[in-house]
């Protein structure tokens, strides 16, 4: 079974790039390679609970939190926990 997912979208100069870590035990060290020179700053925004099986079914466990930052590169690697998604949002220069 594939543990992670990794989608693209591209509106515009603008590009999000979702990805999902399957697993419930075991982080994943993720390297993106982009088609396309980015700018450096970019929003993150992470799905994530205190408990891998948590849903917001009845009660709200899972929480999105945004944060801005730089660093962005055509080449950008990151370690995403398990069960967790992130989406990376970016534009072109």
């Amino acid at each position: 079974m594939e543990l992670v997912k990794c989608y693209a979208f591209k509106e515009g100069k603008r590009w999000s790039i979702c990805t999902y870590n399957r697993s419930f035990t075991t982080s994943q060290t993720i390297t993106i390679t982009l088609p396309y020179e980015p700018t450096t700053v970019y929003t993150q925004y992470l799905l994530t609970s205190d408990d891998v099986r948590a849903t917001n079914a009845i009660d709200e466990h899972v929480r999105i939190i945004e944060e801005q930052k730089n660093g962005f590169s055509r080449q950008f690697t990151f370690t995403l926990e398990p069960s967790r998604a992130l989406v990376l949002v970016n534009e072109e220069q």
